[in-house]
């Protein structure tokens, strides 16, 4: 996804966890304090100047959707030859491929067997396991926790999947960091 394709209505999330409503390409707190233009960002949803304001999650007008999410992996401690998932556009399907680095561009290069060298648009780190047990979803739970403090500020929760009761999403926390298959 990138600043063409936002609407009047979504939400946007950004790199500080401030929430805001887009409205006339201005970016709206619910307090009114805290307005921004969109061409203060670049194409990539980054903040021109301020990395803390770049654009991480993006959803539907009453958040039922999460239309897109930013990839936080720092694809710099990423290994040559490990498994990815990758694809050209948001709304295509994810195929394998073997990671090889991040070009200067932003663009991902990944080796396969049948197709070679290529160039993509969206990585995402694969799983090496087909399945997953309900402690190892557990024990990703609670990394997630620590490291976004899903502590509430303000009536403000720094975590996205903080439910209004304290609870954690777990279905959305699942679809968003796994890739699920049927049985």
């Amino acid at each position: 996804m990138n600043k063409s394709t936002l609407k009047d209505g979504m939400i946007v999330t950004l790199r500080g966890g401030e929430e805001c409503l887009i409205v006339c390409d201005m970016l709206i707190k619910n307090n009114f304090r805290f307005n921004m233009f969109l061409e203060e960002f670049n194409e990539s949803l980054t903040h021109k100047k301020k990395k803390y304001l770049d654009i991480v999650k993006i959803q539907s007008f009453n958040k039922e959707r999460v239309l897109w999410k930013r990839d936080m992996t720092d694809w710099d401690k990423v290994p040559v030859g490990t498994k990815v998932m990758v694809k050209v556009c948001f709304d295509d399907a994810y195929k394998e491929g073997i990671f090889l680095c991040m070009n200067e561009s932003g663009h991902f290069l990944t080796y396969d067997k049948d197709r070679g060298i290529e160039h993509w648009n969206y990585c995402v780190l694969a799983y090496e396991s087909e399945e997953i047990t309900q402690d190892m979803f557990e024990e990703h739970i609670q990394e997630l926790c620590s490291e976004r403090s899903c502590v509430e500020i303000s009536g403000n929760s720094r975590c996205s999947y903080l439910l209004g009761n304290g609870e954690c999403d777990k279905i959305s926390l699942l679809f968003d960091n796994f890739r699920v298959t049927r049985k």
